[in-house]
């Protein structure tokens, strides 16, 4: 046990001594990602949503120790060996090894597609999203811009004017509606009331019945 941990001391004081040069670690023209940020214009979004907003953005990246990549060090020096027989050296530096992420591997408008997506989704109906790459010293960062525009709420509701058992099932249980007038348009309020319905029909025999029988016009 002492013996590893010894190893392990030795392996990150030698990777922090060379961990330093970052441009040796990267492929000609490339630039390292090392994170993204999300900024909203003077409309204020929900902690909610931008936590949502948030998630959707997290890409993975290299992590650093004091402002240095050892694990890119370790990656660099990863030669196979050629004997095909790992030594226990080998071994401890693929262990902690780690290639790159590079701005060039990061689809940025798909980003850009998914933070519109979710403000759509939450309401926001002329939202839009831009970004900017902004680097220095080979590392990258990408900042989204957020003009969620006017946040959209439902005025009316109305249901089909029939007057088969099904549809006043529907109606005689509105009282328990989970989208209201006034409320926010909202992709999983729509979604969760869809799957309420269809719950309460089964309950009351309708056992053939699909949350799919039921869409939304807006």
């Amino acid at each position: 046990m002492y013996t590893v941990r010894s190893i392990k001391l030795v392996l990150m004081v030698f990777t922090l001594l060379c961990g330093c040069n970052l441009p040796k670690y990267l492929p000609k023209g490339e630039d390292l990602y090392t994170g993204v940020s999300i900024r909203a214009d003077s409309v204020r979004i929900p902690a909610a949503v931008m936590e949502e907003l948030e998630g959707a953005v997290r890409v993975k990246q290299n992590g650093s120790l004091f402002g240095t990549y050892p694990k890119l060090m370790l990656n660099s020096t990863l030669k196979p060996p050629a004997s095909g027989k790992e030594s226990w050296f080998y071994r401890m530096k693929k262990k902690y090894a780690e290639p790159p992420v590079l701005m060039s591997q990061i689809n940025k408008e798909d980003i850009q597609r998914r933070l519109q997506n979710i403000l759509f989704a939450r309401g926001y109906l002329q939202a839009r999203a831009d970004f900017k790459v902004k680097t220095s010293d080979r590392k990258g960062k990408i900042m989204f811009a957020l003009h969620p525009g006017a946040r959209y709420t439902i005025r009316n509701i109305f249901y089909p004017a029939d007057s088969t058992l099904l549809t006043q099932k529907i109606l005689a249980d509105t009282i328990n509606n989970l989208v209201r007038r006034g409320s926010f348009f909202d992709f999983d309020a729509m979604r969760n009331e869809r799957n309420r319905i269809d719950a309460m029909l089964k309950d009351s025999g309708f056992y053939f019945f699909i949350p799919e029988y039921l869409y939304f016009r807006a």
